[in-house]
């Protein structure tokens, strides 16, 4: 066991070309970043997120908006710190940035959605209309955070889900009593 434990896992960089790899790349270097002593965001990059995505700079003004979020680059302080370069349309994805969120507790995102999602799917096996909207509105969502961020499924699905609201012209009660049951 001392033997395993005095391995040096850093001093292997698995990626010798990262543009064949950016995202898994990308994820490595952030997980080695904070390993090597930066602190955690503790949700901030998450904050982020849904500030950009959810409060319209158009109407509550740029100042504002950037007022309310958190002055953190993390992916490019972690390139800049071992002299690596973050390629255009790359993404952190998900394992790198629950990693920077809050380590190994950073899979809280991960367990969060996938009890959601299953909870969902088996209330929809039972013919529960609204679980099937749910379900439906939730699974690109959950699938895609992988490679997108951790908060990715929570700030996507309510999107979704918004849109199904504004799109439904008829109560929910309607659809239930017309649904066909299993």
């Amino acid at each position: 066991m001392a033997q395993i434990a005095a391995i040096n896992f850093w001093s292997y960089t698995p990626f010798q070309n990262t543009g064949q790899f950016p995202e898994m790349a990308n994820a490595y270097y952030i997980v080695r970043y904070v390993s090597d002593g930066a602190s955690f965001t503790l949700g901030a990059d998450s904050w982020n997120r849904f500030i950009f995505q959810w409060i319209p700079g158009q109407l509550v003004g740029r100042d504002l908006k950037a007022a309310l979020m958190f002055d953190i680059d993390f992916l490019n302080q972690a390139l800049s710190n071992i002299g690596a370069i973050h390629r255009i349309g790359a993404t952190n994805s998900a394992f790198g940035d629950a990693y920077m969120e809050g380590g190994f507790l950073g899979c809280v995102f991960f367990f969060i959605t996938a009890f959601v999602v299953g909870t969902w799917w088996e209330r929809a096996r039972r013919g529960d209309v609204r679980a099937r909207i749910y379900y439906a509105s939730g699974i690109a969502p959950a699938t895609l955070m992988l490679t997108a961020y951790p908060a990715f499924f929570f700030n996507f699905t309510l999107l979704f889900l918004l849109a199904v609201k504004v799109g439904l012209k008829m109560p929910l009660v309607v659809l239930q009593k017309r649904a066909i049951r299993p």
